[in-house]
This record gives structure tokens, sequence and C-alpha cells, in this order.
């Protein structure tokens, strides 16, 4: 898909992931939209200046190796967070369960 960027069936008319049509083999960009791939996800974006998906900002024209090093660090380190972030949650809740209700002191 030019859009997510997700492997469809090629019998499909649209993309399985975000419903967007399948292209014509040869079409040409979308006149007037400002879009861009992210270097880290593929995911195809519009009018904005970070990932829709994974948040990464928009790169410059033209991105160093040290720029896309850095760009991978930080979603791996959002992606590490927002994992951490979950289980911490799970424990509280699994905790709070076995304990009548009761939350435990952090």
């Amino acid at each position: 898909c030019p859009r997510c960027t997700f492997k469809n069936l090629i019998t499909l008319a649209n993309c399985t992931m975000c419903n967007t049509p399948r292209p014509v083999i040869g079409t040409p960009p979308r006149e007037g939209k400002d879009t861009w791939m992210c270097s880290i996800c593929t995911f195809q974006n519009e009018n904005v200046s970070s990932c829709k998906m994974c948040t990464t900002p928009r790169p410059a024209k033209t991105v160093t190796k040290e720029q896309r090093a850095l760009n991978i660090m930080k979603a791996r380190a959002l992606q590490l967070s927002q994992f951490v972030s979950m289980q911490s949650d799970r424990v509280k809740s699994t905790q709070k369960k076995n304990n009548g209700g009761k939350q435990l002191v952090d």
C-alpha cells in the first residue's frame, strides 16, 4: 500500500489496513499534497511535521546517517517507555486485585 506500506494480496482493490485504493501502476503522486515517507516505519504522511504512526520528526531534505541513527534510537526509546508504562500499569492492577482493592505504596 502506498499509504501505510502494508503488503496486501494482489487481488484486493483496497488496502486491508487503511482502505486506500490500490494505485494504478504509473500513477503520479497526488498534486498539492505535502507527503513524505517516515524513515523509521515507512508510513506515508501528509501535511504533518512528525509521523502519525511513530511520532518520528519529519526529516530535513537530506538526512545524515547520524540523524537517522538518532531517530531510530528515539523511536526505540519511545517504544520501550510505552512498554514499561504498560507493564507497570498491569502490575499495579494485579497487585490491587490481589490485595482486595487496596493499592500498595510504590
